[in-house]
């Protein structure tokens, strides 16, 4: 007798992040932090033109395998009049950069 999981084969979190949608979406990030910008969630809905859930799933997806971090910021974000959800921004890991390729020297 063999179970759902046993029968299927999943891949590893690396190929599960690496999407088409996962893909666009480490290609948007890192262009936006080469002209220096936040990337926050709304941001990133807007891109892939989904629902938020959706494209928060993408970004979890490509947390969980290490491409993009999130960063909070301390007290209300970039300016004084933002929302909740923009006080978290997402960046490149050094495993998104050798992804996407191209890193400025600009950013450490």
């Amino acid at each position: 007798m063999t179970t759902f999981f046993q029968a299927e084969s999943v891949g590893s979190l690396e190929q599960r992040a690496l999407t088409p949608a996962g893909i666009d979406l480490l290609k948007y990030i890192a262009e936006r932090e080469r002209k220096l910008k936040y990337t926050f969630l709304s941001n990133t809905s807007r891109r892939l033109k989904k629902r938020t859930n959706q494209s928060e799933n993408e970004l979890l997806a490509l947390r969980h395998a290490g491409f993009v971090s999130d960063h909070r910021f301390e007290s209300n974000g970039p300016s004084n009049n933002v929302g909740f959800a923009q006080r978290v921004y997402y960046k490149l890991t050094e495993a998104g950069w050798k992804v996407v390729g191209n890193k400025p020297i600009w950013l450490k």
